[in-house]
């Protein structure tokens, strides 16, 4: 009893101090490219309240689509710097986020405890502790965070609160209650809590229920009280869906579902759009950013329902276990979802998945009855921890640009994976590109990057504006300097043309690897250059792109207004040599391979032009200028019904795009 004491204690301290450390941590975050919007949002939150829902903007999120998010975490950090007058509000926000990623660590600890023993619960807390990702997301994702948060008290509430039935504790099922209210409050999702009570509970009553002559109407009577309160409550924070309590929350379920905006994304060395990943992107995603000894070990895991492994473990929880962790992939996959940022949407489940797997390693040991393998299997499971630790340690704060051993690591993902997607090097990026900024003699600095950078260069004592621009047209904006991170690129590596830059003046790597480039700006050539060639300078244009290319012959943007000119004047052979050393450059670009087609058509080379246009829809199926100027040869050529087909498969893509759906049109009429 004593000694039980004596561990409760260390392990209460131990826990505190390591959320100090944490906390501590979380000071030199970045900020994460979703924040802003969910910050502007969460304002409009509780100015909804606040005017007692006079304020409707949080009913109006036509680009961000908020409306159909709780996001009750967010909203409460906003409603807490309000009330303390709180002005950083992103680092009360990073703390925020810290003390929910503790309190995952906490109640994965005592899931396992609760199933395994103390063991099984300590393992579970250290696996998912030494889980880079986990912890990079820790810092500043107050979305998927709390929302893993929410799903793992759901489940360890119902792993609880179900046997209890018909006569649950008082206390076990207020905890339930807030759980699943607190899901629903933060994504659509949170709505499958309910549905996962039903299922196990109508499971449970078949099973065991029934043997005990328990009777249905009182399962369902204890069931009612617990949905109703849970869906109630979980609305009280969302606007949108208090404005009509029993539709809106189902619609954002199916809205939120398949995720209506889309991006670009590296998987395999290729890009894909985020609707049209393949099928098995987010199984390969978890496999190659955990920990590598958690994936081997959950892979495993099933062995649990050996009875030599898993005699001390409830075969009813461990099916729970699995069904919660492994329902959600097999619902993306039948659902084909829209699915972008590594595994970041399906954060929720890695708790369970080290859970099964703390349970499966102190299963076998326990079943080895020899201490000899029992050390090796020990010494092994440890050896693959190593790496995710050293991470951890070393690339603080962009543990979240962890890749494991089953791909190389960081090292030979890069270029090949997304990295740095949430943009959060930009704020370590911008304090090093200041030392350089500070050093010039100009009144007024503008700033150019591929995401927001306000927050970060407010702070300078110079005047210092910002401006965004696409990475690869980057030379067409006036800009001093330049801030740049390589999210959503085109494939990369070491000789790669585009990235990094090479006119960078600082960067922020990890093992050499770019995740954030600063940019001086010597010359202002190339944005001359495109100035010309909008007013139809093309000679000018030409002059001063060729000026500009002497020096770096590399530049996309100088090479492109240089082709265009060329192009616009009638001098194909000249446009043609020069759209392919934008091709060299930068592969499969598409604007310079959608000229050399328009080159080939103007020299009656159909064939050619038809295949290059193919050849561009075949790598950007939403790049629907391909679609339409191939249409317009096809319906030169008398080709109706090819026309049409190459139509109906933009569609598909972009439903919406004008020109296809004016071309579309056009043909109905065309005789």
């Amino acid at each position: 009893m004593q000694g039980e004491r004596r561990y409760n204690i260390i392990l209460l301290l131990s826990s505190f101090v390591l959320l100090g450390f944490w906390l501590f941590s979380s000071l030199s975050a970045g900020i994460s490219g979703d924040e802003y919007v969910h910050q502007k949002h969460a304002e409009d939150v509780v100015e909804y309240y606040a005017t007692w829902g006079k304020n409707t903007s949080a009913l109006e999120t036509p680009v961000t689509n908020l409306k159909y998010y709780g996001q009750s975490y967010d909203n409460a950090a906003t409603l807490i710097a309000r009330l303390f007058n709180i002005e950083d509000i992103f680092t009360l926000r990073h703390i925020m986020s810290v003390i929910a990623a503790w309190l995952i660590i906490f109640l994965s600890y005592k899931l396992g405890h609760h199933l395994g023993g103390k063991w099984a619960g300590l393992l579970t807390a250290l696996f998912l502790l030494f889980s880079p990702r986990f912890i990079g997301h820790s810092f500043n994702n107050l979305k998927d965070i709390p929302f893993a948060l929410s799903y793992l008290m759901s489940v360890y509430s119902m792993i609880r609160w179900i046997p209890q039935v018909p006569n649950p504790k008082l206390k076990e099922s207020l905890m339930l209650i807030l759980s699943i209210a607190f899901a629903i409050s933060i994504r659509p999702a949170g709505i499958l809590m309910i549905c996962y009570l039903v299922l196990f509970s109508g499971l449970w009553y078949v099973v065991y229920g029934r043997l005990n002559s328990v009777s249905p109407f009182s399962v369902l009577k204890s069931l009612s009280f617990i949905i109703v309160c849970a869906y109630l409550l979980g609305l009280l924070f969302w606007p949108y869906a208090l404005e009509n309590p029993f539709w809106h929350p189902l619609e954002s379920h199916f809205i939120m579902s398949n995720y209506p905006v889309t991006m670009r994304q590296l998987f395999e060395g290729k890009l894909y759009w985020s609707d049209q990943l393949p099928w098995y992107y987010i199984f390969k995603y978890i496999a190659i950013t955990a920990p590598i000894s958690v994936v081997y070990l959950f892979l495993f895991s099933p062995l649990l329902f050996n009875k030599g492994i898993g005699k001390a473990i409830s075969t009813d929880s461990i099916l729970v276990l699995f069904f919660v962790c492994l329902f959600p992939l097999m619902f993306i996959v039948f659902k084909a979802s829209n699915l972008y940022g590594g595994a970041r949407h399906l954060l929720f489940i890695i708790p369970i998945i080290c859970v099964l797997a703390a349970l499966f390693f102190v299963g076998l040991l326990r079943a080895g009855g020899k201490v000899f393998p029992g050390i090796i299997f020990s010494v092994l499971v440890l050896i693959g921890f190593i790496q995710p630790i050293k991470y951890i340690i070393k690339d603080h704060p962009y543990q979240y640009t962890f890749f494991n051993l089953t791909v190389g690591g960081l090292e030979k993902a890069y270029g090949a994976y997304e990295t740095d997607y949430y943009y959060t090097s930009l704020r370590q990026g911008a304090d090093e590109l200041w030392k350089h900024i500070r050093q010039s003699k100009e009144d007024t600095i503008v700033v150019a990057s591929n995401f927001r950078i306000e927050p970060f260069v407010s702070i300078y004592d110079k005047a210092v504006k910002t401006i965004y621009t696409p990475y690869y047209q980057r030379g067409n904006v006036d800009w001093d300097y330049g801030l740049f991170v390589p999210a959503h690129l085109y494939p990369h590596n070491s000789a790669s043309l585009h990235w990094p830059p090479r006119d960078g003046i600082m960067q922020i790597s990890i093992d050499e690897k770019a995740l954030c480039v600063g940019v001086k700006r010597n010359s202002k050539l190339d944005h001359l250059a495109f100035e010309a060639l909008g007013k139809k300078q093309y000679q000018d244009a030409i002059q001063l792109s060729n000026q500009f290319t002497t020096d770096k012959p590399f530049s996309l943007s100088a090479n492109m207004s240089m082709g265009e000119a060329y192009f616009n004047m009638g001098q194909f052979d000249q446009a043609q040599k020069v759209f392919n050393t934008c091709l060299y450059i930068l592969p499969n670009y598409e604007p310079a391979q959608l000229h050399l087609a328009l080159i080939a058509k103007s020299n009656n080379q159909i064939e050619k032009a038809i295949d290059l246009l193919k050849e561009i829809i075949s790598f950007n199926p939403k790049y629907t200028k391909a679609h339409s100027e191939l249409v317009y040869i096809y319906r030169e050529l008398n080709k109706l019904n090819l026309a049409k087909e190459v139509i109906k498969e933009g569609l598909k893509n972009k439903p919406f795009d004008k020109t296809l759906l004016s071309l579309l049109e056009a043909i109905k009429n065309d005789k």
